[in-house]
């Protein structure tokens, strides 16, 4: 199965994100109920290495904090497909939380991505769209921001691929305990 840890977002705030998913030509927009801030991509594991994963995740404390989804972004790969992305205001909880789920998931041996922690909601994936209609979505949408919303949990989700779009499972919730960050 392939796992990651993820924010999921509020129903009220992906009722606001969808009302932006529209308008590129050929682009793959993510579902609303799909909508998420992925922490850590863990990767393949076997259903047997589940309980082990979830306990070692079980360990991360932290307390709630807030977020604020803002500005429109697209990152660009050789294989000529676009994704479209709404950023995340900085938030140091956020950055501290993938940190100690990074580090969690390190001491039993599973290496997450190596990449520089970039957090935001994908949502679309483009192949082969004209440059001239994502710049005006772009620009269309660049002040976009949601309303602030409070993030009591991480998730554990694995994720299938089909052509329509991976869909994500929930394998387990962490709830954060309260006024607890050691």
């Amino acid at each position: 199965m392939r796992l990651f840890t993820a924010i999921s977002i509020p129903v009220s705030i992906q009722e606001e994100i969808g009302n932006i998913c529209y308008g590129i030509p050929n682009a793959r927009w993510v579902k609303k109920e799909q909508l998420h801030i992925t922490l850590c991509f863990i990767g393949e594991m076997e259903q047997h290495q589940l309980p082990s994963l979830t306990e070692v995740l079980s360990d991360v404390s932290f307390k709630s904090f807030n977020l604020n989804l803002k500005g429109i972004g697209q990152f660009l790969t050789a294989k000529d497909l676009n994704t479209i992305w709404l950023g995340v205001k900085d938030s140091d909880e956020l950055t501290e939380l993938q940190s100690r789920v990074s580090k969690k998931l390190k001491s039993i041996g599973i290496n997450p991505d190596k990449k520089k922690y970039s957090p935001h909601v994908t949502l679309a994936r483009i192949k082969k769209a004209t440059g001239g209609r994502i710049r005006e979505y772009m620009e269309e949408f660049s002040q976009f921001q949601t309303e602030i919303f409070p993030v009591h949990s991480f998730n554990l989700f694995s994720s299938s691929l089909y052509p329509g779009g991976p869909v994500h499972t929930l394998e387990k919730e962490f709830f954060f305990q309260s006024n607890n960050r050691s």
